[in-house]
């Protein structure tokens, strides 16, 4: 994963839920560089955060044995801005597992105050079912 959008996790009940917590910080290019003038964090990014909150849970219930793919936002929403100086956390729950993958309900607040909300699916692959590019067939 080259961009992390969580901070760190500080609470983590495996198969169950999971905590992660991400300080807004005007260090971070992309404050700046979304609105020069008016920094936030762009919508697009406080849902990756709910999705690698999320996927990381699944992956886990999975023991990372397996590849994790983000395949569904079945609903997101997002009341107000993350500017900087907010701390926000994102409250992850897995909803139900299966074979096939998992649905992860994660809800995210700002300091307590309720921010954002997000139903996800995540599809599961076993990594040596996947076709490498000598293994395809012209």
């Amino acid at each position: 994963m080259r961009w992390f959008w969580l901070d760190r996790f500080t609470e983590f009940v495996s198969g169950s839920h999971a905590t992660g917590v991400k300080c807004v910080s005007l260090s971070e290019d992309h404050l700046t560089e979304h609105w020069p003038n008016y920094p936030i964090m762009p919508n697009s990014l406080v849902a990756e955060g709910m999705a690698q909150c999320g996927g990381l849970l699944v992956s886990e219930l999975y023991q990372f044995s397996e590849l994790v793919v983000l395949a569904k936002f079945a609903k997101f929403s997002v009341d107000g801005e993350a500017r900087p100086g907010d701390t926000l956390r994102y409250r992850a729950k897995i909803e139900q597992a299966k074979d096939f993958g998992a649905s992860v309900t994660v809800i995210g607040d700002i300091d307590g105050r309720p921010f954002s909300e997000a139903d996800i699916f995540f599809a599961r692959y076993d990594a040596a079912l996947i076709c490498t590019d000598h293994d395809k067939v012209d």
